[in-house]
């Protein structure tokens, strides 16, 4: 009992001995990015470039794109607060990859930096959730 009754001495005085303002350090796993992201539906890799990266959120940032294996992000104009549901790269043409986000399918043919809108499910309310690139098309 004379045991207890030291360790419980000794743990108050250490308590009253620490200073009021002393914080502990927090040590953080995660690196922000500095991004919003939402919840990432799809991520693409183009198939002849390795170090280009396509990602595409729900409910989010929208559209993303990385030319390093993914180390750093940046968003791709036209697409932020959009919901991508789906990106494919072309097999077959270098640099071109379709987008089915919301009510459209977008595609473009420079890795992003211009892009053409078919918007063919809006006039029936319809949703594009998903887009491929058929493999034996070579057009």
């Amino acid at each position: 009992m004379k045991t207890l009754s030291n360790i419980s001495i000794l743990l108050c005085i250490l308590l009253l001995c620490t200073p009021p303002d002393a914080k502990t350090q927090e040590v953080s796993q995660w690196l922000d990015l500095g991004l919003y992201g939402g919840q990432f539906q799809t991520v693409a890799v183009d198939p002849f470039d390795n170090s280009i990266v396509f990602a595409g959120s729900y409910l989010g940032g929208g559209l993303f794109k990385s030319t390093d294996y993914g180390a750093v992000w940046k968003t791709v104009p036209g697409f932020r607060d959009t919901e991508v549901y789906e990106i494919a790269f072309d097999q077959h043409h270098q640099g071109t990859l379709w987008i089915a986000h919301n009510q459209y399918v977008s595609a473009s043919r420079d890795y992003g930096e211009t892009w053409q809108v078919f918007n063919f499910a809006e006039q029936e309310s319809r949703f594009c959730y998903s887009v491929t690139v058929d493999p034996h098309d070579l057009t």
